[in-house]
């Protein structure tokens, strides 16, 4: 509202439906549109250090299964277009480290419950609400 009476809100608003089921690209009103080269390349800059802790250390399969996990939470975080279910790719090795140090475990607690929580919307019908 703020934005429309000191004009930096220019052009009609309309009101958005984000919960259609279609996929669709949307222009926001507010925030600037991201296009794909900045995500990926905001993806690629996170994946470096990772990638570059596996090439010192080849032989580790400890430090391949941490790989995995980053460079999974970095296109889950600055991916272009990532669905929910994506949390998957990090939850299911993250929780092979948690066997190793005790810094992962916790850390795997916290991501494990905020990861399984925001799936629940998934589980939409009254059928499925005893498996939540």
């Amino acid at each position: 509202i703020l934005g429309r009476k000191l004009g930096f809100l220019s052009g009609a608003i309309g009101s958005a439906s984000m919960t259609g089921g279609l996929v669709q690209e949307y222009q926001h009103a507010v925030l600037p549109s991201v296009p794909p080269i900045a995500t990926f390349l905001l993806t690629l800059v996170a994946m470096i250090p990772c990638l570059a802790a596996l090439w010192c250390r080849p032989n580790d399969p400890w430090q391949f299964v941490r790989c995995v996990v980053l460079c999974s939470f970095a296109s889950f975080m600055f991916g272009w277009h990532v669905h929910e279910k994506a949390i998957l790719m990090i939850i299911l090795p993250f929780g092979l480290l948690c066997l190793q140090e005790k810094t992962e475990d916790r850390i795997f607690i916290i991501l494990s419950i905020t990861g399984h929580f925001s799936l629940f919307p998934l589980l939409f019908t009254h059928h499925e609400t005893p498996i939540k």
